[in-house]
């Protein structure tokens, strides 16, 4: 899973937070998985763009991704602000 983003303003960044909701049969959401990176004061500058990515890994204790249809809700926070963007997209694993 990947997501492009920048900053409007120089910032420093301090976690990402992904959220897993998968759909079941009567397309309704259910809650899958949960991680947040820390990205230890990374400091964003405003002409840059960045991008962050999770790969679910069963063995540090993800959930793998099994067939059916997601939706992914990331958030990325800076540090010591109450700043945050939060970017929501559907995939589906065949």
């Amino acid at each position: 899973l990947l997501i492009t983003f920048r900053s409007s303003q120089e910032m420093t960044l301090n976690e990402v937070e992904w959220k897993l909701f998968r759909y079941n049969e009567a397309l309704e959401q259910r809650p899958y998985d949960t991680r947040k990176i820390n990205y230890n004061d990374f400091a964003l500058d405003p002409t840059s763009y960045y991008f962050a990515s999770w790969t679910p890994t069963p063995g540090e204790g993800d959930k793998p991704l099994v067939k059916g249809l997601y939706l992914c809700k990331v958030t990325v926070k800076a540090k010591n602000s109450t700043l945050r963007s939060t970017v929501k997209f559907k995939f589906e694993v065949e």
